[in-house]
């Protein structure tokens, strides 16, 4: 999970918008989900990836909270 972690946070915040942008388009006809892409990059997958740190780390037992 770490180096997922790293990869999102490094392909939505440290690189280059333009050229992720470019990988993003490049042979594909979806450029109108480049920016939900992006989003979900910079925000959604690293916290999922957190949360799922935490629970195998049992720091937190999300099992008990459901």
């Amino acid at each position: 999970p770490l180096n997922g972690l790293i990869a999102s946070l490094f392909c939505g915040w440290v690189m280059n918008k333009e050229q992720v942008e470019s990988e993003f388009v490049r042979g594909s006809k979806l450029r109108y989900l480049f920016k939900p892409w992006l989003w979900t990059v910079r925000v959604i997958i690293p916290i999922a990836i957190i949360l799922v740190i935490l629970q195998e780390s049992e720091l937190v037992n999300f099992d008990t909270l459901f």
